[in-house]
This record gives structure tokens, C-alpha cells and sequence, in this order.
């Protein structure tokens, strides 16, 4: 039985395998964590064929995963109230830490964050700002410890 625990998640059990079956694929990961710990019980029955030992088990070390983080932007949003993308949403994958900084054509802030959960809903002090390409830049670390930056544009369309 293999079992994983993240940085928000207590160990559980998240599949079995068997010994023919010596691969296992994790791909229920937590997006918002980067660092997962694994380990694996592994357990024998009594085989009355061979008078083998009986309900033995066995647990290996713990091993440490890191994920590598990385960020996907969009390249436009709509931003016009009709409930489709209204926001200009990121898309943090194995992301600890977070800053973006958005800026208008004359390099004035418009909008900053540190939550990577919080998307830019295009306003600034409650007002729409206009129809336009506004640029960013971000910046983010991994569990790992690595600091991550990248930066580009996107179009607000009204």
C-alpha cells in the first residue's frame, strides 16, 4: 500500500499495488502544494503451501517530492460582466510563494497581489479600466526553494 502526505494533507493511503505491478502513477496531486512525502507498507500472508511466515509488514523510509512550480497566464480576458472570463485568472501549479504586479501602456500599477488565488477583476479603485494591453510581472518560489519569475502581456477586451 503506498501512502502520501503534503504540507495541508495528513498521510492517507492513495493506491495499492502488487508484485507484478511495480509502478504507481500519483496523479491526484495538490495543486496548491509542491512537496509531497510518500512511503510504502508492504505486507505478506501465510502461504500453506510453503509454511511461509504469516501476516508479515513492513514499512519503507519516506521519501520527499518536489514538484517544479510554474504558472499559466491567459493572454486576453473580457472583463464586460457577461460571467465569462470576467477576471484575469493565473493559474498556479505547485506554488508557495506569490507577487504579481500589473501595469497599464504607461507603466503605471494598477494592480498588485501576493495571494496567488486572487484574480484582477479589471478595475482600478472600483472603475473599469479601459479596453487595452496591459503588461505583468510575476514573480514566485517553488518548495524547493527556487525563485521563479516571468512577465508578459494580455488584452483587456470590453
Amino acid at each position: 500500500q503506498i501512502h502520501r502526505s503534503d504540507p495541508a494533507t495528513p498521510w492517507v493511503p492513495i493506491g495499492l499495488s502488487d508484485s507484478v505491478k511495480i509502478t504507481y502513477i500519483d496523479d491526484k496531486l495538490n495543486l496548491n502544494e509542491g512537496l509531497f512525502y510518500y512511503y510504502v507498507v508492504a505486507k505478506q500472508t501465510f502461504d500453506p503451501n510453503s509454511s511461509t511466515f504469516s501476516d508479515a509488514e513492513s514499512q519503507s523510509n519516506s521519501i520527499e517530492l518536489y514538484q517544479p512550480p510554474i504558472v499559466y497566464t491567459p493572454n486576453a480576458f473580457s472583463a464586460n460582466g457577461d460571467g465569462l472570463n470576467d477576471e484575469f485568472k493565473w493559474l498556479p501549479v505547485f506554488v508557495k510563494d506569490f507577487n504579481i504586479q500589473i501595469f497599464n501602456r504607461w507603466g503605471q500599477m494598477v494592480f498588485e497581489t501576493q495571494n496567488k488565488n486572487e484574480p484582477w477583476d479589471g478595475k482600478v479603485k472600483g472603475e473599469d479600466v479601459s479596453a487595452d494591453v496591459y503588461f505583468y510581472v510575476m514573480r514566485y518560489t517553488g518548495w524547493e526553494g527556487s525563485d521563479k519569475s516571468q512577465s508578459g502581456n494580455f488584452t483587456i477586451l470590453r
